[in-house]
C-alpha cells in the first residue's frame, strides 16, 4: 500500500513539473483571440473630471433654458 502511494506521489510530481513547464511557455497563435475584447476601464475618467463635466452640463442647460424663457417672453410681448 505504501509503495502504491509513493508511486502515485512521484507521478503527481512529474505531472506538476510538466504542467508548470507547459504553462511557462509562451503561447502564440495565428489569430488574436482577444481582438474583440475591450478594456473596461477605457472610458473611465477621474471623479473630479466627471463632477466638473456634470457641473458644466448643468450650468449650460440652466443658461439655455433661461435664454429660451427670455425669448418666449419677448415673443409674447411682441405678439400681445
Amino acid at each position: 500500500m505504501l509503495e502504491i502511494f509513493k508511486n502515485l506521489l512521484i507521478v503527481v510530481r512529474m505531472l506538476l513539473i510538466v504542467w508548470l513547464k507547459y504553462a511557462a511557455k509562451q503561447k502564440t497563435c495565428d489569430c488574436c483571440l482577444l481582438s474583440f475584447v475591450t478594456d473596461l476601464f477605457e472610458k473611465v475618467v477621474p471623479l473630479a473630471a466627471q463632477q466638473a463635466l456634470t457641473m458644466f452640463e448643468n450650468r449650460r442647460t440652466e443658461l439655455v433654458n433661461r435664454e429660451i424663457g427670455r425669448l418666449r417672453e419677448a415673443t409674447q410681448l411682441m405678439n400681445g
